[in-house]
């Protein structure tokens, strides 16, 4: 048996390998609902308490996380310590696709390059850095999922 994520990229085959029974999809949706080599499982990618007793209940052989959420809370510390098998980053190197900040603090504190920038709480000052180093007008082209 395996779980994935529901936003993990499904391309709609059955699972290919003759190990796999059962893809779990947590929380699933009306598209992964139609697909029969998928069983959706209405749980919330962040409430990790319950995906790990669904996880060690059904005996899953390995999970897949797809979303940044569950990743940033630490889904894959917990289910290693459970002595689970999982795919992804701990909550330590999540936290560099979860926070622009954080990552622009780690790599200039690694001295790997980078865009000038500065991290601010509060909008004035923002905007008077703003005003001071001169913004380029920026559009976004074309999708880019939620980033």
């Amino acid at each position: 048996m395996a779980t994935a994520a529901a936003s993990t990229r499904w391309d709609g085959k059955r699972p290919q390998s003759p190990l796999v029974d059962t893809v779990y999809v947590a929380p699933g949706n009306a598209g992964t609902a139609l697909e029969p080599a998928l069983q959706n499982v209405n749980i919330g990618v962040t409430d990790i308490p319950a995906l790990l007793d669904f996880a060690q209940r059904e005996k899953i052989d390995l999970t897949i996380v797809g979303p940044e959420a569950p990743l940033v809370i630490g889904i894959v510390d917990a289910f290693r310590a459970a002595g689970l098998k999982i795919f992804g980053p701990t909550e330590g190197a999540a936290q560099l696709e979860g926070s622009k900040a954080f990552t622009k603090d780690f790599l200039a504190r690694h001295n790997i390059p980078t865009a000038e920038y500065q991290n601010f709480t509060e909008v004035e000052p923002a905007l008077a850095y703003l005003r001071e180093k001169g913004a380029p007008d920026c559009y976004q082209g074309g999708r880019s999922g939620g980033r």
